[in-house]
């Protein structure tokens, strides 16, 4: 069940930041436009109001999660979702990744796997 629940959260949250992220681009930059009309916009994106509420379901699973587990084994997992991001910003946003993006990435995914061999 923790699996699953692990793998849920880490599904919410990496849809969320594509979502944040996509809306945001579609709002603007801040400081290109009046701070109210920033705001406004950001909030009455599509977008990013379902980032917020994949977030907001990401934080249910987690709560959930943390009820089942121990936190210092669960948390550094959550940095799994560092890699989806990438290979999602690079797909999808058309984000450049470099290769020290890419090495650090690796890194983080040794951890991982040192911390659940634990």
């Amino acid at each position: 069940m923790v699996v699953a629940l692990l793998t849920l959260n880490l599904i919410l949250v990496v849809a969320a930041q594509f979502l944040l992220k996509a809306g945001m681009n579609s709002v603007g930059g801040f400081g290109t436009m009046p701070i109210i009309e920033f705001f406004v916009s950001a909030a009455t994106s599509l977008r990013v109001i379902s980032g917020v509420a994949l977030y907001a379901l990401s934080a249910v699973s987690w709560l959930v999660l943390l009820s089942k587990t121990e936190l210092s084994m669960v948390y550094p997992m959550i940095s799994i979702s560092y890699i989806f991001v990438l290979i999602i910003s690079a797909l999808f946003l058309g984000e450049q990744v470099g290769f020290l993006r890419i090495v650090g990435t690796l890194l983080i995914i040794l951890g991982v796997i040192l911390i659940y061999k634990s």
